[in-house]
């Protein structure tokens, strides 16, 4: 390894200690950057996330669909994402309502609704 003294005013050449500063600053993001953003695994996909849930089904009846279910983190502040999650084709709310659970332990507001019939065509869900 190559030292070299600077004197004031200069700027540094290629190969000089600033360059090397900047590779490990470079490597030690990196090993960070991963670290902090594993890949998800089985198990931690299985876990519920840090927040607790909280669910409200009260909702004022509308014609575009039967009946909701209003999941989100109780214990979050007032600002988070929000989801709509309708039901497949012959299916109702109960067969997805785990999602608003999930969802919602992880930050996000999520509303499980039922289709007014369970035949309804995609475009009318």
């Amino acid at each position: 390894m190559q030292t070299v003294i600077q004197k004031s005013g200069q700027n540094p050449r290629p190969g000089t200690a600033q360059k090397l500063i900047q590779a490990v600053l470079i490597a030690v993001i990196a090993t960070l950057g991963t670290a902090l953003h594993a890949q998800p695994t089985l198990e931690s996909l299985a876990n519920p996330g840090p927040y607790q849930v909280a669910y409200y089904n009260q909702l004022p009846g509308v014609e575009e669909y039967s009946g909701a279910t209003l999941y989100f983190p109780a214990n979050r502040g007032t600002d988070f994402g929000g989801v709509a999650i309708a039901p497949g084709f012959t299916e109702s709310q109960e067969n997805i309502e785990w999602w608003g659970r999930k969802l919602a332990s992880y930050g996000f507001a999520v509303l499980v609704l039922d289709t007014n019939n369970p035949r309804d065509d995609p475009q009318m869900r």
